[in-house]
């Protein structure tokens, strides 16, 4: 990955909608190829003229699907129809909707869907189509060839994010179910290396199972992800670490966010996992601050961090200057070469509303550019 030198680069954290005069509902499971290519072309095409440094496909190929997908990309998973008793490994809804339940109720943050069903591991896990991505990758590729921008990446699920939604009638333990789910994901993670793009691995697990399963002792929790950490640092041996982003967050939904895990409290286990960039929640009301724990836990030598400074949950633009603050309060602490303006989550909102806060990114740091490198 190229460092922010002598202007800070920009990206995002994958899932962006078609753009406006586009609109499709994206899902490669049912998508024909041809709509697909078209669909990325146009998200690629919009970054381009955005003025994003480091683009993807929108994640619509695979990312969008594979929650639909999961029997399909791994040997071992059954998936079945949906169980009142077997929601979600998860455990309870997230605390913040029985502190504010009367809001939930009139608000709910969960739109109907169709029943996806559940997904139990009943047998040895491993990855059923290793070429699952070709056609992703090489679709992208050819869409982005002549294209102005600075590097290409594609996003895929931790180890411990599929736990998050497969039940485990297989193996022992937890433990060893998390690093089976790590040795099946590699074929996918190697294979985005190897085509040459930047490996996304998107694990909102490292802190947002804090508050869906109702933790509370920290020491406790450190360990759990110690060893989620330790899966994914499993899953990416033998990748070159330049090659590699490590994205999480407190969740995507547009939810209160009341009881959420300080970034400090897990910070320095972040930084084990083997990966150049690690992309965090940094623009949200209750993460904006999240720039203090690099003061307690300094970024290593060689790592790029790259906060959210636009905040996915709100449909209100972010005025350039505020995106340019943001960028300047991580540069100080973190160093300006070090720094990449990111997205808080993927986009949830409305795909114009979307486009422009992603123009808006573009500006302030173009201001931030200004600032810090004159």
């Amino acid at each position: 990955m190229r460092r922010s030198e002598g202007r800070i680069l920009t990206s995002h954290t994958g899932s962006v909608f078609v753009p406006p005069g586009n609109d499709h509902a994206p899902s490669a499971v049912t998508w024909e190829h041809g709509e697909v290519k078209q669909a990325v072309r146009a998200i690629v095409d919009k970054q381009v003229e955005v003025g994003l440094d480091v683009i993807n496909d929108g994640d619509i190929q695979v990312g969008l699907s594979l929650v639909e997908s999961f029997h399909r990309v791994f040997d071992g998973v059954e998936k079945r129809p949906d169980d009142a008793e077997r929601r979600s490994p998860r455990g309870l809804p997230d605390e913040d909707m029985e502190i504010f339940a009367e809001y939930y109720e009139r608000h709910p943050w969960v739109p109907p869907q169709v029943d996806l069903g559940v997904y139990v591991c009943t047998g040895p896990l491993a990855a059923r189509a290793p070429d699952l991505l070709d056609r992703a990758v090489t679709t992208f590729r050819e869409v982005a060839e002549g294209k102005k921008m600075t590097d290409l990446f594609m996003c895929f699920i931790s180890p411990g994010w599929l736990q998050e939604f497969i039940w485990n009638d297989h193996y022992a333990s937890e433990e060893h179910f998390v690093f089976a789910l790590a040795e099946a994901v590699k074929p996918y993670y190697r294979a985005i290396v190897d085509a040459g793009l930047v490996l996304q691995i998107d694990a909102p697990d490292i802190v947002d199972n804090w508050s869906w399963s109702r933790w509370s002792d920290v020491g406790a929790y450190r360990k759990k992800v110690e060893m989620r950490l330790e899966a994914i640092s499993n899953a990416i041996t033998g990748l070159p670490e330049e090659r590699v982003r490590l994205h999480f967050c407190w969740g995507s939904w547009a939810g209160r966010h009341s009881v959420a895990l300080p970034l400090e409290k897990v910070l320095d286990l972040v930084y084990r996992v083997p990966a150049q960039c690690y992309s965090i929640e940094a623009a949200k009301p209750n993460h904006t601050h999240e720039w203090r724990a690099f003061q307690e836990f300094p970024l290593p030598d060689g790592k790029i961090v790259m906060p959210g400074v636009i905040d996915h949950t709100t449909a209100v633009l972010e005025h350039p200057q505020v995106v340019a603050d943001r960028m300047a309060a991580y540069a100080k602490v973190v160093g300006k070469e070090n720094v990449i303006a990111g997205t808080d989550c993927g986009m949830r909102i409305d795909s114009r509303v979307e486009w422009a806060k992603l123009e808006r990114m573009v500006q302030g740091a173009e201001l931030a550019s200004k600032e810090l490198f004159g």
